[in-house]
């Protein structure tokens, strides 16, 4: 009987757990762009981060940094203390590019997009991600693109614009991060080179070896 009694409380502990849960207002888990509603029949956009950081390009045709990994997803739950809401599924949402700092670009999927064209991301659920691009820098650099959604079934009105920010990553050689390969730099993986120092490791083994200044010396020259 013991061991009954302390299975219904264990359970009873589960089921007080599990409705104090309920009870939170659950949190966006998105890493990108999310597209809503507002309740009062206009489209609203929240954006998962201050600036994305944008790693070295791998695609041919898109140079410098470029990524797809930011994309418009529309919201997959509501979140009331945002004002954010799930949009219906009859609406149908389009992106606007409104401007861009010079430098960076927007694929859709194989044209740049310049300022007034639309991105059409459809009916929700929907979860588009473009290529985003720093075309030259220099590193650490951050550009701007603004935007607006609106809906062309015309169920909401557009959102607000809002504005997404690049960063472009630091280039490998650029070790104090001042945004150019110089020198400077140089200089300094010598020295760190010289003492054996952790900052060396180059090609990331844990071990300060030739290979690792080779490689620095191949990144420098390279540039960013």
């Amino acid at each position: 009987m013991q061991r009954i009694g302390r299975s219904i409380n264990r359970f009873a502990l589960i089921a007080a757990t599990l409705a104090a849960f309920a009870t939170v207002p659950m949190a966006r888990a998105g890493d990108g762009i999310e597209v809503g509603q507002d309740g009062a029949g206009k489209l609203k956009v929240v954006i998962d981060a201050p600036s994305f950081v944008v790693p070295f390009s791998v695609f041919s045709q898109q140079p410098g940094w470029a990524f797809g990994v930011v994309g418009f997803e529309s919201v997959a739950f509501d979140v009331p203390l945002e004002g954010l809401f799930v949009p219906d599924s009859s609406a149908n949402v389009e992106i606007v590019l409104v401007s861009f700092d010079p430098g960076c670009r927007l694929w859709s999927p194989t044209v740049a997009m310049n300022a007034g064209d639309t991105l059409l991301v459809g009916n929700p659920f929907f979860d588009y991600h473009p290529i985003w691009q720093i075309i030259k820098g220099p590193s650490g650099a951050s550009f701007n693109l603004t935007f607006l959604a609106r809906d062309l079934s015309r169920l909401y009105e557009p959102s607000d614009p809002f504005t997404v920010t690049l960063a472009a990553a630091h280039c490998l050689s650029d070790l104090n991060q001042d945004g150019f390969v110089t020198g400077d730099d140089f200089d300094a993986y010598v020295e760190a080179f010289e003492l054996g120092d952790a900052a060396a490791d180059f090609n990331g083994d844990t071990f300060v070896t030739g290979d690792d200044f080779d490689a620095y010396v191949l990144a420098f020259e390279a540039g960013c």
